[in-house]
């Protein structure tokens, strides 16, 4: 009882901790509905933890990387806290207090960390600190147990702290959150509501909300009137099919399907849904039902509709120069249904017309892999799925990008695509350079502290010319990592243009200012240019 009460007192002040950190979001309508979400994360999360032993329970720390070196929370730092609630054992480096202490190697060893997470832009830095012999020699470095989140989620309290909460704990747990004894709810539907799909053969579409290794997923849902002829990249050519769909599965579920395969987490997926494995094919993804788009292309008797579901913050990739070393969720699934029936040929060939339609779309949109991000724009990510219904209706044998209907079908898939990609990622067409300067994992603290916030003046500044220079610079820059480009001389003139321009006098050598890492030469030169010339301004 008394270890009930103190998980409900610890709840109680996490709540009251977000409603101080959110308390400008009651302004909003929807405020109290994501406080209420939260609250659901952190009471099943609480229930979750209680299942584990005390003596199972892992060493757990955020770990920052400053300026002067490696930096931990304090006793009463938020992440302490929220380390708690997520079943971990923090270490306390910096007595009771409230922002960010020193860890040096030796109490990084005497605790030895079972489990450690960072933020995403300082993983491989952190990974770098690892290969070092006096930080490498703990079970979290031994296991492969340093984790990566999201900055937002991670550099800021905020009212997803019960969702994150929750994903932590997952990451921490596998075993035991995979271990269908500690489930404190039954797998079940809990809700849908329809979508306006509109192909002759379809019966019916519908988001399908339920509940599944204790995590609410989305379920996209296709119901057709007469069975139908697929061909998918995860099941291969089918017969028969009633049923396609696309199913959103959270975060805190990722660690848990990882543990039990693709078999079994897919087999409760469709016994949960109520679905016959044997005329249904469901695709699977980490990116949100709700922000699913629907494209329509026609030309005369012709129709096409794509749907496409599209993340690409985890695991964009750029093949044939990325490694497959894991998988994660992020994925880009396309469903695409045409009036037409498709015969064998013309079903085989158009994954190949929808694959070259999401490329393009990524590289119009200029989305980089996560690998690789400051080198190479991104082909795909590493667990994109396709469907294709053959359809109804007078037989065609072409869909290739010669025929009219590989024309219809990669037209609707660019579309859905880049919609997608806003919807679930943020991700607009025409993108500010400060964004995509981040997006190739190069941030202000890679630059002088004095030149950092003039950098970003002046690239948001509409009389600069540095924000046009930048922009051509990432295109210079992939074509010379490409080897489409080989003689950087007048990109270097160019350079020394802009900073002699920015500085408001003659530059006549760039200075080595900027000291980020992995960044190709074109993108380094860019940025000491913009840096040189802030440097050398006359000063007031």
């Amino acid at each position: 009882m008394e270890k009930k009460l103190k998980i409900f007192l610890s709840l109680i002040l996490t709540l009251l901790s977000l409603l101080l950190i959110s308390g400008a979001l009651w302004l909003q309508p929807e405020a109290g509905a994501l406080l209420d979400k939260d609250q659901d994360y952190l009471s099943t999360l609480a229930l979750k933890i209680e299942k584990i032993p005390q003596e199972r329970r892992k060493k757990a720390m955020l770990l920052r990387l400053g300026l002067e070196g490696p930096l931990t929370p304090g006793g009463s730092a938020f992440h302490t806290k929220l380390l708690k609630l997520a079943g971990g054992v923090p270490g306390v480096f910096g007595g009771a207090d409230n922002g960010l202490a020193p860890v040096t190697s030796e109490q990084w060893r005497k605790f030895a960390p079972d489990f450690v997470y960072t933020v995403s832009s300082e993983y491989s830095a952190v990974q770098k600190l690892m290969e070092r012999p006096e930080w490498r020699g703990v079970p979290a470095v031994k296991n492969g147990r340093i984790v990566p989140f999201a900055d937002e989620l991670v550099s800021q309290a905020s009212e997803y702290a019960g969702y994150f909460a929750s994903w932590l704990a997952s990451e921490m747990y596998p075993d035991e959150f995979a271990d269908e004894k500690n489930l404190v709810h039954p797998m079940k539907i809990t809700g849908e509501r329809p979508l306006s799909i509109d192909v002759p053969y379809v019966r019916q579409a519908r988001i399908v909300e339920s509940v599944i290794m204790d995590f609410t997923h989305k379920t996209l849902l296709v119901d057709f009137e007469r069975p139908q002829r697929i061909i998918s990249t995860n099941s291969g050519q089918l017969d028969g099919v009633m049923t396609v769909g696309n199913s959103y599965s959270p975060p805190q579920t990722w660690s848990i399907y990882h543990k039990l395969g693709f078999e079994r987490s897919q087999s409760d997926l469709l016994q949960t849904l109520g679905l016959d494995e044997t005329v249904s094919s469901v695709m699977v993804t980490g990116a949100d039902m709700d922000n699913a788009a629907v494209k329509t292309a026609s030309y005369r008797d012709m129709t096409v509709t794509a749907v496409v579901t599209a993340g690409v913050e985890s695991n964009a990739l750029r093949t044939s120069k990325d490694t497959g070393a894991w998988y994660e969720p992020g994925t880009i699934n396309i469903l695409v249904m045409t009036n037409h029936r498709l015969t064998d040929r013309a079903l085989a060939r158009a994954i190949v017309t929808i694959t070259e339609a999401k490329t393009a779309a990524l590289w119009d949109m200029d989305i980089r892999s996560a690998q690789t991000r400051a080198e190479n724009p991104a082909t795909g990510t590493g667990t994109d799925t396709v469907v294709v219904v053959s359809g109804e209706g007078v037989p065609l044998n072409g869909s290739g990008g010669h025929a009219k209907m590989g024309e219809l079908i990669a037209g609707a898939v660019h579309q859905a695509v880049r919609e997608a990609l806003l919807k679930q990622n943020g991700k607009a067409p025409r993108r500010g350079v400060a964004e995509r300067l981040r997006e190739r994992g190069i941030y202000a603290a890679h630059m002088p502290p004095d030149c950092a916030p003039q950098m970003e003046a002046l690239l948001l500044s509409p009389d600069s010319t540095a924000r046009g220079f930048m922009e051509a610079a990432f295109s210079v820059s992939d074509a010379f990592v490409m080897g489409q480009v080989s003689d950087l001389r007048s990109f270097n003139a160019w350079a020394l243009a802009v900073a002699s321009e920015t500085a408001g006098r003659p530059v006549e050598k760039l200075e080595d200012l900027f000291n980020g890492t992995r960044v190709p030469e074109v993108l380094d030169t860019a940025l000491d240019a913009l840096l040189t010339g802030i440097k050398k301004r006359d000063k007031p």
